[in-house]
């Protein structure tokens, strides 16, 4: 079976007062439709410790092109691994990846020192 995740309509940035260049507003288009072969919640992890975690990806672990980290309690460092090599972000409290030809391979938390998060993932194979 195959999953369709859409997303549609724009963020608008618009000024909190009038400005002189005569720009009111900027749209930036989200509008995106995405067809996964595989979804899998990866669950609810709480770091209660300083060391890292490797999320297990499961069934789709080879091939994962999106990405849903969310964080309650502060923040978390992801060092994520793909065909590119590795990029390390701080999420809090929401970031969402898409990468269509660059599977991501790997998913490692890092809480900060001391500090007990709970966090959620949620990945996506695309067809």
């Amino acid at each position: 079976m195959s999953w369709r995740l859409e997303a549609s309509g724009a963020r608008r940035v618009v000024p909190t007062a009038a400005d002189d260049d005569g720009i009111s507003t900027v749209v930036i288009p989200t509008d995106s439709s995405v067809v996964f072969e595989q979804i899998y919640a990866a669950g609810e992890f709480d770091l209660t410790s300083d060391a890292p975690v490797t999320i297990n990806l499961g069934a789709v672990s080879a091939t994962v092109n999106f990405i849903v980290i969310r964080v309650k309690g502060g923040y978390v460092k992801v060092d994520l691994t793909s065909t590119l090599g590795v990029a390390s972000l701080f999420v809090e409290p929401r970031i969402e990846l898409r990468s269509d030809n660059n599977p991501y391979t790997v998913l490692t938390l890092t809480r900060p020192v001391g500090v007990e998060v709970t966090v959620n993932v949620f990945v996506g194979k695309r067809s």
